[in-house]
C-alpha cells in the first residue's frame, strides 16, 4: 500500500491470508486481516473493515497480544468516528488509555493513524 497500488496489495493480502489460514498461523493471518481492513477503510467500506477488524481482534485476543489489541481497537475507533458514532469511539480510546495507564502497552501513545497522533503520552 505504501507504493500506492491498493488493488495489488489487496490481492496479495487475500492470497497470503488464505495460506496463513491453511497453515494455522493466527498472528500472520491477523496481520493480513488488518491490512485488508485498512484497504476497505480507504475505499470507504467501513462495514467490511469493521468485520475484518473484529475477526482480527479474536485472533489477537487468543494470542494474548496486547500490542495488536490496542492497534486493532484504534482501527475500530476510527471506523466508529467515520460512521458518526463518536461516543463508541471515545469508549474505545478509554480502553486503550487503560493499556497506557497500567503500562500494559506503554508505546500506544506513539502510534500514528493516517498521519495523526490520536493520543499523546503523558
Amino acid at each position: 500500500m505504501i507504493q500506492g497500488d491498493i488493488t495489488q496489495a489487496e490481492q496479495l493480502y487475500e492470497r497470503v491470508l488464505t495460506q496463513r489460514r491453511a497453515l494455522g498461523t493466527q498472528l500472520l493471518a491477523g496481520a493480513c486481516l488488518y491490512g485488508l481492513a485498512r484497504i476497505r477503510m480507504l475505499h470507504g467500506d467501513f462495514k467490511t473493515a469493521e468485520q475484518l477488524l473484529h475477526e482480527c481482534l479474536t485472533l489477537a485476543h487468543s494470542a494474548v497480544n496486547r500490542g495488536w489489541l490496542a492497534l486493532l481497537l484504534a482501527g475500530l475507533s476510527r471506523i466508529y468516528v467515520e460512521q458518526g458514532q463518536a461516543l463508541q469511539a471515545a469508549r474505545i480510546w478509554g480502553a486503550i488509555d487503560q493499556f497506557v495507564k497500567r503500562r500494559l502497552m506503554p508505546t500506544i501513545g506513539s502510534v500514528w493513524i493516517n498521519g495523526k497522533r490520536p493520543c499523546a503520552q503523558p
